[in-house]
């Protein structure tokens, strides 16, 4: 299913620039980071802020490798970031691939 729509962005957009405002009404600069765990859609949701592709996304996790920085304005910059996983978990137990921590080759067939 593909869709051109986008939901949400502009709310989150308007959200942003109320933050951007200074007392005295001036807007500063922002950067904002998007973090999470892997396969959650923090890609997709600057690809809609953007409006267009900025950044690839993919449904294999460990896609996107490194931060990734992109300018959405002249004044609002968002920082994409590889899905974090916080707790250690033994590379072969199943639960990595349940949890989409790392792709289904990388599990050793016993």
């Amino acid at each position: 299913m593909s869709s051109k729509k986008t939901v949400g962005a502009d709310a989150l957009m308007s959200l942003i620039k109320n933050y951007m405002r200074t007392e005295g009404g001036a807007m500063r600069a922002v950067t904002i980071g998007v973090v999470g765990y892997p396969n959650v859609g923090k890609s997709s949701i600057i690809n809609s802020m953007k409006r267009k592709k900025a950044v690839g996304v993919s449904s294999t996790p460990g896609y996107t490798t490194n931060i990734q920085e992109v300018e959405i304005e002249s004044k609002i910059k968002i920082l994409d970031s590889p899905g974090i996983v916080l707790q250690q978990i033994n590379k072969d137990d199943p639960e990595i691939v349940l949890k989409n921590i790392t792709r289904i080759e990388n599990i050793e067939d016993y």
